[in-house]
C-alpha cells in the first residue's frame, strides 16, 4: 500500500540548483599556532572525534570525520581554531588522512 502512495506524489528531494555547494558550505578548521595552548578542549568537544591531540603537539584535523559542525572553534578557550572558507585555506592547513 505504501508503494502505491509513493508513486503519485510528487518527489521529495530539492533541485540541484537549490542547494549551496559544499566550498561554500563547509568551513574548514585551521589552528592558530601562537594562540594554541593544547589543552584538549577541542578533541573533547568534538561529536564526531576528528580531532586527535597527541601529547605536546597540535590538533589534527580528520578531515573525513569532521561533520563540520564548529564546536571546536566554540569550546576553544583560547580562540585559537577558525574555521575558514575553501578559498581562504590552503592545502598545508587542511591535514586529511584518506
Amino acid at each position: 500500500m505504501l508503494c502505491l502512495k509513493g508513486t503519485f506524489r510528487r518527489p521529495v528531494t530539492r533541485k540541484l540548483l537549490e542547494i549551496k555547494k559544499a566550498k561554500d558550505a563547509r568551513r574548514y578548521p585551521k589552528v592558530n599556532k601562537e594562540r594554541c595552548v593544547r589543552c584538549g578542549s577541542c578533541e573533547m568537544g568534538c561529536p564526531s572525534g576528528s580531532i586527535k591531540l597527541k601529547k605536546h603537539e597540535y590538533p589534527e584535523f580528520d578531515i573525513s570525520r569532521c561533520c563540520y559542525c564548529g564546536l571546536c572553534e566554540k569550546v576553544c578557550p583560547q580562540k585559537a581554531i577558525t574555521l575558514n572558507r575553501v578559498e581562504e585555506t590552503t592545502d598545508s592547513n587542511i591535514e586529511s588522512k584518506f
